[in-house]
Parts: structure tokens; C-alpha cells; sequence
């Protein structure tokens, strides 16, 4: 959900700089928004716990059963 937000400010703010200009692309409040929805988007990625694949499970529950 943050990802498809990011893309809809990102390209509304490439349609913008290509009718104005980007002489202040680094100030616009695009930008700040952007910026703020990438840090949250790695937060929440960052905190969700790896889940293993199918293979790996198996793998470890075979190895398990030869012991």
C-alpha cells in the first residue's frame, strides 16, 4: 500500500517538473512527502519477521527426522 502511494506522488510529481521546471524540485512538498513515505515503507519492511520457504522447511524438518 505505501509502495502504490509512493509511485502516485512520484509520478504526479514528474508530470508537474516536466510542465514547470525543477528549479525547486528539492523544497516541494512532493518531495518531503515522498521522502517520508520511503523511510516508513523500509520500517515496516524492516520489522516484519523472514519466513522461510517451503523448501527450507522441509529441508530442516528432514534433517530433523535423520538425527
Amino acid at each position: 500500500m505505501l509502495g502504490h502511494a509512493i509511485e502516485y506522488l512520484a509520478d504526479e510529481f514528474s508530470l508537474e517538473c516536466r510542465t514547470r521546471g525543477v528549479a525547486e524540485a528539492r523544497k516541494h512538498g512532493s518531495v518531503v512527502a515522498i521522502e517520508l513515505l520511503m523511510e516508513k515503507n523500509r520500517e515496516v519492511y524492516f520489522s516484519c519477521p523472514v519466513q522461510l520457504t517451503i523448501f527450507e522447511r522441509m529441508r530442516g524438518a528432514l534433517r530433523l527426522q535423520k538425527a
